[in-house]
């Protein structure tokens, strides 16, 4: 599962219509859920990064402005290995960091794009590039979760490059295309990257090039990197993109290492419970056993002491061990042996019955504990894809 990896179907990726000068459109963040059984039934999600992109018919050349960052903002620059550039870049578009239901609203909250985009089957937005007449801005869902902070920067980093790819003039945006068709072209078939694109796409082929930009810039480092000139404008913004593709790839491991983590823990412990249910079962039955086998020996006792003396020792009596093992002895010292093998096995179903209690104890603390890391593999899960339902 990766943390980033799209719905299919069509995405929420609007293209301005030509002749309003005002209107805005979106391209939200998307993910969407696959279930899968860990154990409990957990769902295992694939994530979307924000696609996200507002646009108007408006002059090219508008300046950016400059916003004060936040101690958190700036933190932020950090991680995503931003060059001086990135980081003027970043602080302009006045980046503002929401809850879900911010980031839905922002994001993929018109009924338009809520229509289109599946928004009603489990889909949400992570964040967007805004530009429309209050100016650029990009919003970004923050999971909250240490876990998942490099989601987050991620997510930054994709936004900032629809913000890079929004200000180039068509000539380099040309250029750029046929670089990202080529590099593309080397990127594995089944990598969820291809399948991320398309979603974000969907039938707008006006937005084919942002979405290759920002995707393979923020997630992909091939063999090699990529081509020297696509490289030299991705360096212009990013001091370290080996570093910041290895953010994501952590990230991308999160909840699927969590989750296997979980599964194999309940694995483990059912094999437990099933192990000391088969041994509460041997022991139960072996006690009914070893009780038959006490009456046994009573009602011979009895038999012994009624019997004339001479009778009691001339008497022989045979028994069979449990090993299967025949004896003939005499009646009186068949007896005696008889009793010691009782005393024997009284004190091994004695000392094994509080053995079976904490081992059985045992499971149920492992299983209490599992539970709560259920839980917070639940919570996890609702941080990485929001909106998702667990039910």
């Amino acid at each position: 599962m990766t943390l980033f990896e799209p719905p299919t179907g069509s995405s929420g990726w609007y293209g301005a219509d030509p002749g309003s000068a005002g209107s805005a459109v979106v391209d939200p963040a998307r993910r969407r859920r696959d279930r899968r059984a860990i154990g409990f039934v957990i769902v295992a999600i694939a994530l979307a990064l924000g696609g996200g992109l507002w646009t108007m018919q408006q002059s090219a050349g508008l300046p950016w402005e400059h916003h004060e960052p936040s101690p958190q903002v700036v933190a932020l620059a950090d991680r995503a290995q931003l060059t001086e550039t990135g980081r003027q870049l970043l602080y302009s578009l006045r980046p503002e960091l929401v809850d879900a239901a911010k980031v839905a609203d922002v994001c993929g909250g018109s009924e338009r794009v809520a229509a289109a985009s599946g928004t009603g089957d489990g889909t949400s937005p992570l964040g967007c590039y805004l530009r429309n007449l209050a100016g650029r801005q990009i919003v970004l869902y923050d999971p909250l979760d240490e876990r998942l902070s490099g989601m987050l920067v991620t997510t930054t980093a994709h936004e900032l490059l629809h913000a890079v790819y929004d200000a180039m003039p068509a000539s380099e945006q040309s250029e750029i295309d046929g670089l990202m068709q080529t590099e593309l072209a080397r990127v594995p078939a089944d990598d969820p990257v291809r399948l991320q694109i398309d979603a974000s796409v969907g039938s707008h082929d006006s937005s084919i090039g942002t979405e290759r930009f920002a995707y393979l810039g923020s997630q992909i480092e091939p063999d090699g990197g990529f081509a020297p000139r696509l490289e030299e404008i991705y360096a212009r913004y990013f001091l370290d993109r080996h570093a910041l593709v290895e953010v994501f790839r952590q990230t991308d491991a999160v909840v699927p290492t969590i989750t296997r983590e979980l599964d194999a823990a309940w694995a483990a412990l059912a094999a437990e419970e099933q192990a000391n249910l088969d041994a509460r079962g041997k022991y139960q039955a072996d006690r009914a056993s070893h009780t038959a086998e006490v009456a046994a020996y009573n009602e011979e006792v009895a038999r012994f002491n009624a019997a004339p003396a001479d009778q009691r020792t001339r008497g022989r009596m045979t028994r069979t061990a449990p090993d299967g093992t025949t004896t003939v002895l005499p009646w009186g010292e068949s007896l005696a042996r008889w009793q010691q093998e009782l005393d024997a096995a009284t004190a091994e179903l004695e000392a094994r019955g509080p053995s079976l209690d904490a081992a059985e104890a045992a499971t149920a603390a492992k299983r209490a504990e599992l539970e709560v890391r259920e839980q917070d593999a639940v919570a996890l899960v609702e941080a990485a894809y929001p909106g998702t339902d667990l039910k």
